[in-house]
């Protein structure tokens, strides 16, 4: 897990479940200068967020015990973390889906 380091207003949280996927996605934003942590379930990503805000999230929506959209309701009720953008990336792509990341 990295630090963010000199850049906390650049730094980006990554949840995801699957490491293949986490190491992935870290490894594009940290070539292309993006302090990033990696959290492996939604739980570990709240205590994270509580710890650090990061600059933005981005998430997974299917994961064991909380999913994307509840980790993202939960970050919008909190007054210390509501404003930190969050995307949802997935390969999910029912309307339905999408609508509910909005409602989220």
């Amino acid at each position: 897990m990295m630090e963010w380091g000199t850049n906390p207003e650049r730094s980006i949280l990554v949840v995801e479940d699957s490491r293949t996927q986490a190491e992935y996605l870290a490894h594009i934003l940290r070539k292309n200068n993006y302090p990033c942590r990696i959290a492996d379930n939604a739980r570990t990503a709240l205590d994270l967020i509580a710890g650090e805000k990061p600059a933005m999230i981005l998430t997974d929506i299917v994961m064991p015990d909380i999913d994307g959209y509840e980790l993202c309701r939960r970050i919008r009720q909190n007054p210390a973390t509501a404003d930190i953008p969050v995307v949802m990336v997935t390969q999910l792509f029912d309307p339905a889906d999408v609508l509910k990341g909005l409602e989220a």
